[in-house]
């Protein structure tokens, strides 16, 4: 048999080998310098330069906005994606023109940070992008892929410009702690992945049209519209946000009634309407809401009794109903028995009548009761001095008669209490004297 043919190697010391090394040292540097020429004179993106305009037009801004500058464009395209403060950029879809690859604007924070504020108020002694001024300029069409768009706490002013609408990728919108006025855009419906809406602290005007709230295929989780200037009723059409865990609409101008459509939103864990102009009953259908953790009602013109099905709302933790003046009805004891986590219950200056249920043992989480102010009657339950968390506790201002009763003594963690303006009768219990921590 014939020997298979050996394969034909240039020599490493070979003119050849040397030559073959020579010509793929200069095609990978050819291929390199291809490369970067590509990027070099990569245009400027429409993103960027809508961003640019942008901060042209405003007022004023903060030291930390000078990173958007466009000389860094003719050498590096992506630099917006790495230097440009508050800007997020992705990889998307792929290669674009030229054989480049396709970097999109995916996230803009701008939002300052408080060093001294919670979640919900405008707070003191801000550090962030420090923007004054409007977004009347700013091309959202320009941004197709923008998913998240964080301004919050600046001094933004003038009117949510309709083209918003256009961000059809948008996941969350934080305009909140802001000076923006004007009624809320239409074009707000068109966005269908919205997944956190956030509006709160601002000046807006205007209705809650019945768009707004989608076709039932809303993706909203949290809607913030605090503080506002929203008139207007809460139209039937909140019953399409099925996936809704919070809603706040408090301290607006809204009126008519809690609408029964309400109790469809069985996701919901934060429910506040307070310091509106909310009329009628507390819909029965609120009980259907099991899932709710926070309900605040107050300081309405709400009226009628309460209705039982409130005792269904068994994650309770905290409860406002006050300030209504005209709530009527009595404390079920059943409400006591099923809010075993309830921490806050306030009912104060509205028209309560009955008792002080003995069932109020059950809520043994209570850190603050405050029942004053109403019409209530009878003794004050020896179950009371079971609630050992409670801090602050108030059944003033009601048609209580009899003595205190000595079981007061065992609430050790008793910081503040309130019985005046009642029918009591007897000593203060010497059980009181006590409590190391009552003022």
């Amino acid at each position: 048999m014939a020997p298979f043919p050996q394969p034909i190697c240039p020599s490493r010391r070979s003119p050849h080998y040397v030559l073959l090394l020579l010509l793929l040292a200069l095609l990978l540097s050819s291929c390199n310098v291809h490369h970067r020429l590509v990027l070099a004179e990569a245009p400027p993106s429409p993103e960027w330069s809508a961003l640019l305009a942008w901060k042209s037009s405003l007022r004023r801004h903060g030291p930390l906005l000078d990173s958007w500058t466009s000389s860094s464009n003719a050498t590096h395209p992506a630099a917006p994606c790495s230097t440009w403060y508050g800007v997020t950029c992705s990889q998307w879809g792929g290669q674009g023109a030229g054989g480049r690859r396709l970097v999109v604007v995916t996230a803009i924070r701008l939002h300052s940070r408080s060093k001294s504020r919670s979640d919900d108020e405008p707070g003191e002694a801000s550090v962030g992008a420090g923007l004054v001024g409007t977004l009347e300029a700013l091309d959202f069409a320009a941004l197709p892929w923008l998913m998240h768009l964080n301004l919050r706490g600046n001094v933004l002013y003038g009117a949510i410009p309709p083209s918003i609408g256009t961000l059809s990728k948008l996941a969350s919108l934080d305009l909140s702690l802001n000076q923006l006025s004007g009624e809320l855009p239409p074009s707000l419906a068109n966005l269908s992945r919205l997944a956190e809406l956030d509006l709160s602290f601002n000046h807006i005007t205007g209705e809650l049209f019945p768009g707004f709230f989608g076709n039932g295929s809303s993706m909203l989780v949290k809607l913030r519209l605090r503080h506002n200037n929203i008139t207007g009723k809460i139209p039937s059409e909140v019953a399409h946000l099925k996936r809704l865990h919070l809603l706040d609409l408090g301290e607006n101008q809204i009126k008519g009634g809690i609408p029964q459509e309400m109790g469809h939103l069985e996701a919901l864990r934060r429910l506040s309407l307070q310091n509106n102009n909310l009329t009628g009953p507390i819909p029965a259908s609120i009980g259907s809401l099991t899932k709710l953790k926070a309900l605040d009602l107050s300081t309405n013109q709400l009226s009628k009794d309460l209705p039982l099905s409130l005792a269904n709302l068994s994650l309770l933790v905290e409860l406002d109903l006050s300030n209504n003046f005209q709530l009527t009805g009595e404390l079920h004891p059943q409400f006591f028995t099923n809010w075993t986590r309830l921490v806050t219950f306030t009912i104060q200056w509205n028209q309560i009548t009955g008792r002080i249920p003995a069932e109020v043992r059950y809520s043994r989480s209570l850190v603050t009761l405050d029942i004053g102010a109403n019409n209530l009657t009878g003794v004050v339950p020896t179950s009371l001095g079971s609630l050992s968390s409670l801090e602050k506790a108030s059944v003033a201002r009601n048609k209580l008669y009899g003595p205190l009763p000595p079981s007061l003594g065992n609430l050790t963690s008793l910081k503040i209490f309130y019985a005046d303006n009642n029918y009591i009768t007897g000593r203060i219990p010497l059980e009181m004297g006590k409590l190391a921590n009552l003022v």
